[in-house]
């Protein structure tokens, strides 16, 4: 499958998007979307292009949201 001979060379530029805290979609600066808390220490942070991110408040870090988080 075409996906995943180009998981490997996408997966790092993500994480340094998110390490950057900027959407892996469309690059839009996480810190200004819109939040909504979600369990202890966390946030649900939704971009403009629809994909829902969790921000642990504790850690400062971003990671994409499991189906059974949204």
């Amino acid at each position: 499958m075409i996906v995943s001979k180009f998981k490997p060379l996408i997966a790092p530029l993500q994480l340094w998007l998110l390490s950057m805290s900027r959407c892996v979609g469309c690059g839009k600066e996480l810190t200004k979307v819109q939040r909504a808390p979600h369990g202890k220490g966390e946030e649900l942070v939704t971009c403009e292009c629809s994909r829902i991110y969790v921000y642990d408040i504790k850690n400062k870090s971003y990671r994409r949201a499991l189906v059974k988080e949204v």
